[in-house]
Order: C-alpha cells, then structure tokens, then sequence
C-alpha cells in the first residue's frame, strides 16, 4: 500500500460559519497566508444544503467557502472577490449569456480557477470552445478507468480509479493544450480532463464529488479541490507523503454527528 496523506499548510484553523457579502460561509479560516476565496455555484432548483452535499470534499479539506447566485456571474465584480469558483452538476447561471462567457474567460485568464461537473459542462464549452466538446450524455455505472495524470496516480496512490456513477458528457478533447485526467478506453472514453490558459486552470468531470463515490475517486476529488482552491496564496496545498502517517483537522459541526474535534483527510 502506497499511502499518500494530504496535509494543510495552515499555522491555525478557526471554525467559521459567517454571512458575508450576501453569502453564506462555511468551514475553517486560516491564519498563515491569505486563505483563497472561494465560491459555489447552487444547483439549479437546490437550497443552500443541497451544493454542501454536492461539494462535500470542500467541507472535508476544512476550506471556507462562499455560495454566490447564476444571476451574479454576469457581474465582473462578483469574479473579482474570488480565487476559485466551484460550478457542480446542473449548476445555477446562463452560460449562453455573453457577459457570463467573457467573465469566466477573463477570471482564468487572470488566474481564477475553476472546477465545472458533469452536467454544467457549458460553461467550459461556451467560454474555451476550443478547448472540449460536450453533450449531455447518458449515464454510466460501474467503470473502471485508467488515471492517465502522474500526478493524480502519486496522489490517489492507485493506476485506476472505480466510478460507481457518472455521466458520459465529454465526447473529445480538440486541443493540444487540454490535458487528459482520467479514461475508459474500453467503454466511456475520456472522463475529465484540465487545462492552462493564460494565467489560471479549469478542470473538468463528467462524474459528482460526493454521493456514490468509490474510495479512489474520492481522494481523486479531494486532489481536485486542493488542485482549485489550492493555487497561489491559498491556505490548502496537497503534499505527498510515502508513509503511513495521516493528518487531521480540528472542526465542531455542532453535534450533527458524534465524530466532532477531530476527521481523517483521507477520508
């Protein structure tokens, strides 16, 4: 067994839950560097407790969190508060708007990243067209697929990862620069994959990050998070240790389960 721990570069976690900027927060606040500023997109008709199911890795890593409205991405001020943007499946927003497009494509440009799922696939399509196509495709079960990265192979410690569940959006990757993540060569094709344009990253999944997911794809989705909301000054960095050590957070959920104080990052 190859374990590989994620470990926080953070001096101090402060449990947090604020309301700020008409956004509700969640999570830890750090004292070291400036923790990155991110925000969730809520799923189409969902409450604010549905995007936590829909992100749970975020609330796993201990990071904060801000839940922003569709309405807000034709805003450019609402990009200019955030470092990382979390669209999950079937998220709120217009992607076909314009003033949507060119803001995600300038957030990147300018060193935003972001992390779009499954069925929210157009608004990677609609601002990077040249980047991925998409369909809204049907679902899948049950597959085993190859981890193409050799980062994200060190990180899950595994050469595969098992999906229990996704949904067959990405039909090809149309540019050198798109750089392949995870595969089925046998039966789905490639799953998702991430890209570099100008001074920020997208990565994109045609799978959730939280429900039926398989122990590989899970710390797959926890690389993914660190990978977002981890860059430039962020508090969250993922580290690879070979050995067996683990590393915890401190976090009180105000007894919603008996396992507060103290939770795996493995897990």
């Amino acid at each position: 067994h190859r374990g590989v721990e994620l470990a926080l570069r953070v001096a101090a976690l402060v449990p947090e839950r604020v309301v700020d900027g008409g956004g509700e927060r969640h999570g830890v606040a750090a004292h070291d560097d400036r923790p990155a500023r991110v925000a969730v997109l809520p799923v189409q008709g969902a409450d604010v407790a549905g995007v936590v199911v829909e992100l749970g890795r975020l609330d796993e890593l201990g990071l904060t969190y801000t839940f922003i409205t569709g309405a807000s991405l034709a805003n450019a001020a609402t990009f200019q508060q955030y470092d990382a943007i979390f669209f999950p499946c079937l998220c709120d927003g217009d992607a076909q708007d314009p003033a949507v497009q060119t803001n995600i494509r300038d957030f990147v440009n300018g060193g935003g990243r972001i992390y779009v799922a499954d069925y929210s696939w157009e608004f990677v399509e609609e601002p990077f067209p040249t980047m991925a196509s998409f369909m809204s495709g049907s679902v899948y079960t049950n597959v085993t697929a190859d981890v193409v990265d050799a980062e994200v192979r060190n990180y899950i410690g595994s050469d595969t990862v098992f999906v229990i569940i996704g949904w067959d959006s990405l039909v090809s990757l149309d540019s050198p620069d798109s750089h392949l993540l995870i595969t089925d060569p046998n039966q789905i094709g490639d799953m998702s994959f991430s890209f570099e344009t100008g001074a920020g990253k997208v990565i994109y999944t045609d799978f959730h990050s939280t429900g039926a997911v398989s122990d590989e794809q899970k710390r797959f989705l926890q690389w993914v998070v660190g990978e977002v909301a981890g860059g430039g000054t962020a508090a969250v960095t993922h580290t690879f240790i070979p050995e067996t050590l683990v590393a915890y957070y401190i976090f009180d959920d105000g007894g919603v389960t008996a396992d507060d104080y103290r939770h795996r990052l493995d897990w």
